[in-house]
């Protein structure tokens, strides 16, 4: 009873504020009429200039106006206590007319109350305006009624308003699930949570776009503001991608979760098209910083890892196909529809696993790319020459540890698989290039700092320039040993006219022993390279010019090898003297032979024959003394052939006998699941075969290749020439 009671005395309570209400609200629409019509105009007259010119129904104004006044704000009151927004902006879009009209009568109504009632009016719509806003930008506001308010404020005339209220809303909703997402991304795999992260923000920019045309119209432009917005949320959203990425990134999946996130988010942007809405070049310039750093980090990974597997590789060539960029099935299909391998070592096998980085280019990120990859693959190729031995040093403390490569056969594997990295990397700067290209309609404007793309051809230019000096250093180490064994040899005699003996044949006289045994390693050398480089015979006839013309040019530039014996009778000068002239001929006759002839070689041996000449005049100090040599040339080209022949001797024997090694691929194929490989072995015992020349001219002497790829000369100290 007590509580019914009290419910009955709540009531009397709001019945007695209610009626306080409405007498407040009677008190002001009287004083509001009073302001209105305390003028003296003839109320009869009014409304019959209204019935005439206006031909509405203006007797509900004119006749009792001060009665319609009220009869307005009481509705408009009333709407607003129980917030029927809608049915109050339709009365004051009515009155509004109405007032209109009115003031195109000219004298129907006073200037003072024409000017109060619409100052009534538009006090009314800013109250309006007010409150909408109020309930749009309430933190607990849902779409349907937001849209609803920014309808009605749109009507009220305050369309930059309603945008302002709109983008409010949906960043504070982008703001709160990118939060929540934060959250719970540690519950989340890193593929899940980044495609979350795009699916979150680009549906919410897509969210705003359907309503920013709900209010403005199909045909309407975006507003600036609401691009901007748009551009400052794609920054945000960059922002959480770029602090993921790198907080989670590890070495080997990094680049590939990163790229695929990017293939993600460019998808969602480009879905964004169909409402009119192009953020893609916003989204490149917003997104482009984080992928350079992820591609770098990839590229320092590899770095390291490179460094580790060239500590152990054993510079035995396989075979794979390769992927990435450029994979394309058409290109891999040789003749016939087989597959085509490259050959790489172990370490550079590492290049293999570079991620499918063609995303990357649709980013304008064509010359970072290549940058990375050229540093790459040049500090790479320094690796490999610290993997070939310097004769006559030592290692460097400090220097990068590798694992060398003593015998020729991994010399010649070692830079075959330089080579098989510059083609790989030509191809990836081609793809590079066509997808810039291809993309290039899509450019970013000028104003978003856009990177103009270089043509592949300075990074090409760079990584050959390193593996030609690679070529050129295996080649002068070769050189050295050749110069420093002969020199040993030729140290260990007395002089090079005391193992000179051409009485045994005067009528068919040879090169020394040392120049054929040359001839023969150089032969040999250049099959073994053509099976080594896969047929690439530019390549080899490359090697091979370096290799021939670095032989001459030091061996007629080392003083050492040409010495003779001031005491020694004039005869064993002149023999001394014809000699080296055959020599010299010789060694013209196998860059000859070989196709290696070139401008310093020629240079290197005139000036050769000069600097001899001289010396035999300054010894002799007779010129009539000087020896007729214009045999040599016919000599050395016979000996030229005499060697062909025997060499060709020398391999049907072989055949018969079956008891010469000979040089052989082995290519074994690695179960389907697992990389392709083949083992690459080769036997160059064959250099240190006996040659099966004639030896009533030819002295033996041990002298291979491959003894000096594996020593620094010093092994050949002691072996001598053995003159028969």
């Amino acid at each position: 009873m007590c509580r019914v009671l009290k419910e009955v005395g709540d009531v009397e309570s709001e019945l007695l504020e209610l009626k306080r209400h409405v007498s407040d609200q009677k008190r002001l629409v009287k004083d509001l009429t009073e302001r209105f019509f305390n003028g003296t105009f003839s109320e009869d007259l009014l409304e019959s200039k209204l019935e005439s010119d206006l031909e509405v129904e203006d007797h509900l104004l004119i006749s009792e106006p001060h009665i319609r006044c009220f009869s307005i704000l009481e509705k408009l009151d009333v709407l607003y206590l129980d917030q029927q927004f809608e049915g109050a902006l339709d009365i004051l879009e009515t009155e509004e007319t109405i007032l209109q009209k009115v003031d195109l009568q000219g004298d129907v109504i006073s200037a003072e109350n024409f000017a109060s009632c619409r100052s009534a009016l538009s006090e009314w719509r800013t109250r309006l305006a007010d409150q909408l806003a109020s309930m749009a930008g309430h933190p607990r506001v849902n779409a349907p009624e937001l849209q609803k308010s920014l309808v009605l404020i749109c009507r009220l005339g305050e369309s930059s308003r309603a945008n302002s209220l709109l983008i409010q809303f949906y960043h504070l909703r982008l703001v709160k699930r990118l939060r929540d997402l934060q959250q719970c991304s540690k519950s989340l795999l890193s593929q899940l949570y980044m495609v979350e992260l795009v699916k979150t923000t680009f549906s919410v920019i897509s969210q705003a776009a359907r309503s920013f045309v709900m209010l403005s119209g199909e045909t309407s432009a975006y507003s600036s503001e609401f691009i901007l917005w748009a551009t400052e949320e794609i920054k945000m959203f960059t922002h959480y991608f770029d602090a993921y990425i790198k907080s989670s990134y590890e070495k080997n999946t990094g680049l590939r979760l990163a790229v695929e996130s990017m293939r993600c988010a460019f998808y969602h942007c480009s879905l964004l098209e169909s409402e009119r809405l192009v953020l893609h070049p916003y989204l490149i310039q917003s997104v482009r910083p984080c992928m350079e750093e992820a591609y770098h980090m990839h590229v320092d990974y590899l770095r390291s890892a490179i460094r580790v597997f060239t500590a152990t590789d054993t510079w035995v060539l396989g075979k794979f196909i390769v992927p990435g960029i450029t994979r394309d099935t058409a290109s891999l299909a040789g003749d016939g529809g087989k597959l085509e391998y490259s050959l790489l070592t172990s370490s550079g096998r590492k290049f293999a696993n570079l991620e499918d980085i063609s995303p990357l280019c649709s980013l304008q990120m064509g010359n970072s790319i290549l940058k990375g990859l050229a540093d790459l693959f040049t500090e790479y190729i320094k690796i490999l020459e610290c993997a070939i031995p310097r004769c006559g040093s030592s290692v460097e403390e400090g220097s990068v540890r590798v694992n060398t490569a003593q015998k020729l056969s991994q010399q010649l594997s070692l830079l075959a698989n330089a080579w098989t990295l510059v083609d790989y990397f030509f191809s990836v700067a081609k793809c590079i290039s066509e997808d810039v290209k291809a993309s290039s309609d899509e450019q970013i404007p000028d104003t978003y700092g856009a990177p103009r793309h270089e043509e592949p051809d300075k990074w090409n230019f760079s990584i050959q320039d390193a593996a030609d000096h690679l070529g050129l250093f295996i080649c002068q180490q070769l050189v050295d040993r050749y110069i420093s064994a002969v020199s040993e040899c030729r140290t260990s005699s007395e002089s090079y006219s005391d193992i000179l003996d051409l009485a045994t044949s005067p009528e068919s006289p040879m090169p020394s022993s040392e120049f054929q045994m040359l001839f023969q390693q150089l032969r040999q050398l250049e099959k073994n390279s053509k099976s080594v480089f896969g047929g690439a015979d530019e390549r080899v006839k490359k090697l091979l010019d370096g290799l021939v013309d670095s032989l001459v040019a030091a061996t007629s530039h080392n003083n050492k090898l040409w010495r003779y014996n001031e005491h020694s009778s004039p005869t064993r000068k002149s023999i001394w003297f014809e000699q080296i002239v055959l020599d010299m001929h010789f060694l013209v006759e196998i860059a000859r032979f070989g196709g290696h002839l070139s401008d310093r070689l020629m240079e290197a041996t005139r000036s050769l024959m000069v600097n001899i000449q001289n010396t035999f005049l300054h010894a002799s100090s007779d010129i009539s003394a000087v020896p007729d040599v214009s045999w040599a040339s016919r000599y050395a080209k016979s000996a030229i052939q005499k060697l062909v022949e025997q060499e060709a001797t020398q391999l049907e024997w072989e055949k018969e006998h079956m008891n010469a090694s000979e040089e052989e691929f082995v290519y074994q194929t690695a179960p389907a699941s697992e990389e392709q490989d083949f083992t690459l072995r080769e036997d160059f015992d064959a250099f240190e075969q006996s040659s099966h020349l004639d030896l009533r001219f030819v002295p033996q002497v041990e002298l291979t290749m491959e003894e000096l790829s594996e020593s620094d000369g010093n092994k050949l100290s002691s072996t001598g020439l053995v003159i028969v």
